[in-house]
């Protein structure tokens, strides 16, 4: 690997990162944004005019690393109050979606599950058992089909990005399908 160099939080001894409130206008200043563990997401009143409304011009939000049932039903509510079901369905997407060939063809989105869970359970991806077996690749898209939220559930793809030097097999079979992913998201919300 190659590494990158990062900025580096030194009393932090972490990458520097960027939390942006969804109601501060600094929010226009992110064309892409990612959010983790939504299944336990609450979203204000106050911070859902402002995140549809970024939406709609034209950013891009990915949502990653939910788990089963429970989590996907609280995301699903909360989304809603951002955009409307009526308006905004949710749709699964297909293998032959333009955001599955961007730089890479991927025929399926990869179960990818932490390090520490894979370890401890012999291989196993799924974190949640039966619950949350089924990797879901899904949209919702704009009156002009662009796509403005990407959920990936079921699965921890920035795990295949963030732990590369945990444990090599798990990298060398998480991070190629990951960063497959992970670059032809960040093409297709850089481009549309």
């Amino acid at each position: 690997m190659t590494p990158v160099r990062v900025s580096y939080d030194a009393e932090q001894k972490r990458p520097n990162t960027w939390v942006v409130k969804l109601s501060d206008a600094k929010l226009y200043d992110c064309p892409f944004l990612i959010a983790s563990d939504v299944g336990t997401i609450g979203i204000k009143d106050e911070e859902a005019g402002p995140l549809r409304e970024y939406l709609l011009k034209g950013g891009f939000l990915w949502v990653d690393d939910f788990w089963g049932t429970e989590a996907w039903n609280q995301w699903e509510q909360e989304i809603a109050k951002v955009l409307p079901p009526e308006q905004y369905p949710i749709e699964d997407i297909s293998a032959a979606d333009p955001i599955m060939r961007e730089m890479f063809d991927l025929e399926k989105i990869p179960q990818i599950t932490n390090v520490t869970f894979w370890l401890k359970n012999n291989g196993k991806t799924s974190e949640r058992g039966e619950d949350s077996a089924q990797v879901h690749l899904r949209a919702i898209r704009d009156q002009h089909r662009r796509i403005m939220v990407l959920m990936t559930h079921n699965t921890d793809v920035g795990d295949s990005f963030e732990r590369e030097r945990e444990d090599s097999e798990y990298s060398r079979l998480f991070s190629p399908p990951g960063y497959a992913l992970g670059i032809n998201v960040l093409l297709y919300a850089m481009t549309q």
